[in-house]
């Protein structure tokens, strides 16, 4: 919505910083739009307790789209790879859509300074 209010609103040519985690797919179109309009940057915060799943055994769990609660074994094998798996998944998901809409884009840990990406960055653009 962010993304579509940004194409719509401002009708001036800007450079727009988009600060996100990058959780929810099904922006790039959004995106691209607003990249022709504007020059877009992505600017993705992330924890890297996100990264991995605590191993804290049995727990309940309710997806959010189709409300359905399942039992699942957070210490299983197959549990960490597969999300491990979404991770990688993930990570590439958004590689391709900053990489197709031609949007310059950096990770900024919450538990590490954001100097330092954000000069690479822009000796990047530069």
């Amino acid at each position: 919505m962010a993304l579509k209010f940004l194409t719509n609103a401002i009708k001036k040519k800007s450079i727009a910083f988009v600060i996100s985690d990058f959780m929810e797919e099904g922006f790039s179109d959004a995106v691209k739009i607003a990249n022709r309009k504007h020059d877009v940057v992505a600017l993705r915060i992330y924890d890297i307790t996100e990264t991995r799943f605590p191993e804290i055994g049995l727990i309940k769990v309710r997806d959010a789209e189709s409300g359905k609660t399942k039992w699942v074994n957070t210490s299983s094998r197959e549990f960490q790879h597969a999300f491990k798996l979404q991770q990688v998944k993930h990570e590439h998901y958004l590689k391709d859509t900053f990489s197709r809409a031609g949007i310059d884009n950096t990770r900024i840990s919450t538990h590490e300074g954001y100097i330092k990406p954000l000069m690479n960055l822009f000796k990047k653009r530069a």
